[in-house]
């Protein structure tokens, strides 16, 4: 370089925040009309992902990626032309493109198949924005002092059964804890890994969950166990514990 040229350094494309990425990605649900209700959004880290552009060779692959973002796309309503028109754009900006063929087959593997990965998915979670995340409930509680014993307090290990104590004072906090969402927020898991957090079989499992949410412990939304649908639990812990209300049959009556 000579010495009378003006140096001028490399200026680096300038990355968006995830909430700037967010607010350009909330793609609402087709409901019926009567229903009243706002649809769901895409989740942060599969808007991430729809926001960059992938190298062959590097992480995540193309072809996993493209059929991650075209369940994500279903899930919020799209049907298979749609998906097609928005996923293109997005592959046309890859390094280098997935070819036609490749790019039709991923898409119509995501909608066949119906994935609903759920957030331990290792795309999901290379994207993830963590706990600013706004899938994850009661975001204020992440950071509150919870009193578990006020559970044997209020008397619901008379009421439970000791499979269902267990669920609720061990597993649930446990998870909380592993997957940083907090005090009552969302859990997102299978039975098997439920059971496997407190040394329980699977067996019953559902029915354990739907008792505690009959009681009002927790928020209960069963997943679908068969492997093609691959959608797991999703829990909700009920905070502060809630006393107990025994059914009026265990209620005494005044002599």
């Amino acid at each position: 370089m000579k010495d009378d040229e003006a140096y001028e350094p490399v200026r680096r494309p300038r990355i968006p925040s995830a909430d700037e990425i967010i607010a350009g990605m909330v793609v609402p649900l087709k409901l019926p009309e009567e229903t009243g209700r706002p649809g769901p959004s895409i989740r942060p880290c599969l808007a991430r992902l729809l926001k960059m552009s992938l190298v062959k060779g590097d992480y995540p692959d193309r072809d996993a990626a493209t059929v991650a973002l075209t369940a994500e796309l279903l899930r919020l309503g799209m049907d298979e032309q749609e998906i097609e028109a928005r996923l293109n754009e997005w592959n046309c900006s890859n390094s280098p493109p997935l070819r036609p063929a490749e790019f039709q087959r991923a898409v119509k593997n995501g909608i066949a198949f119906k994935y609903d990965y759920s957030c331990e998915h290792p795309i999901l979670s290379y994207f993830c924005i963590g706990c600013d995340c706004p899938i994850h409930k009661r975001q204020e509680q992440r950071n509150r002092k919870v009193q578990n014993f006020r559970f044997l307090d209020y008397g619901w290990q008379q009421i439970l059964s000791k499979r269902q104590t267990l669920l609720y004072l061990c597993a649930l906090p446990y998870l909380e804890i592993k997957r940083g969402v907090g005090p009552g927020g969302t859990i997102i898991a299978n039975h098997w890994q439920i059971g496997k957090a407190c040394g329980i079989s699977v067996k019953r499992m559902g029915r354990d969950l739907q008792v505690l949410a009959d009681f009002r412990l927790i928020e209960y939304t069963p997943g679908k166990p068969q492997k093609w649908k691959r959608q797991a639990s999703v829990i909700n812990r009920n905070l502060p514990i809630p006393r107990l209300h025994p059914p009026k049959s265990q209620q005494r009556k005044c002599p």
